[in-house]
């Protein structure tokens, strides 16, 4: 069955709900909701984790098309790049998963945030209100190419519990005003002998991922996101992709750096060959398009030359 919303209109209920039993296997969707929808909620992270694969080839393909007639995708687009598998960005997976939660009937809004790790970079992430009482709010994020399988609540004082998704360690804290995301054991990125004053936020083991403070952003398009989704920097883009079956990490980074989950939680990293890394993506991420893998590393090539 193929699935693409013709408008940028919401998807309905009767949508969503068939959607989520015939593509991505989950059983009795409108019993699971009334019986517990924060248990639900889990179930939906966690399986998003697996069948939408986190991508920035799409961006890379962008370099192909002239400065003047480049645009960002329509809602419908990102629905159907989510309902393809073929994926794509934090934007395009955490507003589709936005608008998926509110067909089915949650009170959802995206929210920008600020990534740390080498620059400052936008992200967009899901924040849910009212999900277990009134008032309360919990995270979302889908789209991050990294792991976070559940909703997390907001609702601490200081600091969160600590969680263990997958090979990675993370809490959160707040601090003057903002949330912060802070990775543990597991963070994929190599310390600094000095840390760059700003940019980096270091507590013992912690690192900040990123921050962000609780807005609400009612998009109709994703021009109304602005610096959130920038082309600027499409020519020399590296291919980059992670997913999660059965919760366990396969992340291609760097054009040609396959880490995959060794059973002992943690990452076995090897460098590919120039066509390798097409066959990985065969074997690891079936859902992308092959057209889609061969454009972009066509441009990135073209790139290093």
């Amino acid at each position: 069955m193929s699935y693409k919303t013709e408008t940028g209109n919401m998807l309905t209920k009767t949508e969503a709900i068939e959607f989520l039993q015939i593509e991505w296997k989950i059983e009795n969707v409108e019993q699971q909701l009334q019986n517990d929808r924060e248990k639900f909620l889990n179930k939906l992270i966690f399986t998003a984790h697996e069948m939408v694969p986190f991508q920035m080839l799409f961006i890379g393909k962008l370099a192909l098309i002239p400065p003047e007639e480049r645009k960002v995708p329509s809602m419908a687009e990102i629905d159907h790049m989510c309902m393809s598998g073929n994926g794509g960005n934090c934007v395009v997976i955490n507003m589709f998963m936005s608008r998926l939660l509110k067909a089915l009937g949650y009170s959802a809004f995206v929210c920008r945030a600020t990534v740390t790790s080498y620059v400052f970079n936008s992200h967009l992430i899901v924040i849910v209100k009212d999900l277990v009482i009134t008032g309360d709010l919990h995270l979302v994020d889908c789209g991050l190419g990294l792991p976070s399988f559940r909703a997390i609540s907001l609702n601490f004082n200081e600091e969160s519990p600590v969680y263990r998704d997958s090979f990675l360690q993370y809490k959160f804290i707040k601090l003057d005003g903002k949330v912060l995301r802070m990775h543990g054991d597991g963070d994929v990125v190599v310390r600094k002998d000095r840390p760059i004053e700003d940019l980096d936020f270091i507590c013992g083991k912690w690192r900040r991922f990123y921050e962000f403070t609780i807005e609400t952003l009612e998009c109709e398009n994703l021009e109304d996101l602005g610096p959130v989704f920038s082309l600027a920097y499409l020519p020399k883009l590296k291919p980059r992709a992670a997913r999660f079956p059965g919760g366990k990490a396969v992340l291609l980074n760097e054009g040609n750096i396959l880490s995959i989950e060794q059973e002992d939680k943690t990452l076995k990293t090897v460098t590919l060959q120039s066509k390798e890394a097409l066959q990985v993506f065969k074997h690891y991420f079936p859902s992308i398009s092959e057209d889609l893998v061969q454009q972009a590393y066509s441009t990135w090539q073209k790139s290093r030359l």
